[in-house]
């Protein structure tokens, strides 16, 4: 597919009519050694995949794209990269909308006026050099949103003056997730974190924690600790750090 716009040199995009998942093949694309900036995108997904293994809605005139990375930051900080993201995405909406209520919620949704608008899923794997690289999928509501969405969904258009094309929104996000990440590999986490706690969804707030873990911890939102972890301030005034884990505010 041709574009119809102009991208950063460093970036090389490969778009698809329609796939099964972006992140299935930038992930093959990665274990054949492609280079950092490698974006996959495509009008349409078959088998779209979010978070915790569910299906991501995936229809016609909304943003679908995986990304290979390969950060320059310490393997164990590479899932900062949701929060670069976030930010990115959360950029965009602003940009594109005119809407300052955009908002983050940890650990990788975008919202607007509390709901959903875009999420993000990283996965990492190893090439055949049995080097490290790291996936960064994101989609983006333009058109139109799932109806059984958690939180409910929300899109662009329903919050833009005019309609906007997969080719507006595109080289808008890829612009804004140069700028983050520029940002992080050479400042580190705490403009990231900053910011994204000014974005930051429901801090101090109720809320329960779910993960693979069988109890259900309760507690106050109390923010993310430096390295990205959510906290959460209990009953007893005691904080346990959380690593990953589905929010849920009461």
């Amino acid at each position: 597919m041709s574009s119809d716009f102009s991208i950063a040199k460093r970036v090389h995009l490969i778009r698809y009519d329609s796939v099964d998942s972006t992140n299935r093949i930038a992930t093959d694309l990665g274990y054949q050694g492609a280079k950092e900036w490698t974006v996959v995108h495509a009008l349409e997904q078959t088998a779209g995949r979010g978070r915790h293994k569910n299906e991501w809605f995936s229809p016609r005139g909304n943003l679908f794209l995986s990304a290979v990375f390969k950060p320059i930051v310490k393997f164990e900080k590479w899932s900062e990269l949701s929060f670069v993201i976030s930010l990115a995405v959360a950029d965009t909406v602003e940009r594109l909308t005119y809407n300052s209520s955009v908002a983050l919620k940890w650990p990788n949704d975008v919202l607007v006026n509390q709901k959903k608008i875009a999420g993000i899923l990283l996965e990492s794997a190893l090439n055949a050099k049995k080097e490290s690289f790291l996936i960064a999928g994101v989609g983006v509501n333009i058109t139109c949103g799932p109806v059984d969405a958690r939180y409910g969904a929300t899109w662009i258009d329903e919050l833009a003056s005019e309609k906007k094309s997969v080719d507006t929104v595109l080289p808008t996000l890829i612009d804004a997730m140069i700028n983050w990440y520029d940002i992080w590999e050479t400042s580190g986490f705490e403009k990231i974190r900053k910011r994204w706690l000014e974005r930051a969804y429901g801090v101090g707030q109720r809320v329960t924690v779910t993960d693979k873990a069988p109890q259900l911890r309760e507690g106050i939102y109390d923010g993310i600790s430096g390295d990205g972890r959510m906290i959460l301030k209990k009953n007893d005034g005691t904080q346990e750090i959380i690593s990953s884990g589905t929010l849920t505010f009461l």
